[in-house]
């Protein structure tokens, strides 16, 4: 049985809710899923430290979305930094993980994780991984029904690497949505009965 690893994050819950419709998506195609939550794995100091912010920030109306899209954009110096501290954290913890349990597949949902699985793509020569242009345009912000993967039309080197491994990528334009900090994954609403 293929073994998958799904990162999801504990900061809201978004996160957990695409990671949990993934895995059900890959359970019913006869995967084995697991999910991690990156904040977990950033320590019990770097994870509680980010819960406190996060948790600060959301108590002030419009604090959090002012700050996500004016300070955490791709390419912003403090969300590089921010990144940067997170990987030193994530990637030994989560090499020693895949270590111990190999993976087949690795999603993350979860930018921060998103990084440190890309750091690890080198130990996984068939990793479907995202060029920094693609994670730019937040590529990764992507959609899928396990065959069909709707992505930003500009995550042209993504959408290349989907479709050489058998999937089928669906490109849409997203520059409006991208400017507010959005893709396709942001435009969904799960309904369950």
């Amino acid at each position: 049985m293929r073994r998958a690893l799904l990162l999801s994050g504990s900061l809201g819950a978004g996160h957990e809710v695409h990671a949990r419709a993934l895995a059900s998506s890959l359970t019913r195609r006869g995967w084995s899923t697991q999910v991690l939550d990156a904040m977990r794995l950033l320590g019990p100091r770097g994870g509680s430290a980010g819960e406190a912010v996060f948790r600060g920030m959301l108590a002030v109306p419009g604090l959090f979305d002012a700050f996500h899209f004016a300070a955490l954009r791709p390419g912003n110096q403090l969300a590089l930094l921010t990144d940067a501290a997170a990987r030193r954290q994530l990637v030994p913890r989560l090499r020693d993980y895949l270590d111990a349990y190999p993976a087949d597949l690795a999603v993350s949902v979860f930018a921060t994780a998103a990084s440190a699985v890309s750091v690890l793509a080198d130990r996984y020569p068939d990793a479907v991984t995202a060029t920094a242009a693609d994670a730019a345009v937040l590529g990764l912000n992507a959609v899928s029904d396990g065959r069909h993967v709707v992505l930003p039309a500009e995550a042209t080197d993504l959408a290349a690497a989907l479709a050489e491994r058998g999937f089928v990528p669906v490109p849409i334009e997203m520059s409006e949505l991208l400017k507010g900090g959005g893709g396709p994954k942001c435009c969904t609403l799960e309904v369950r009965p």
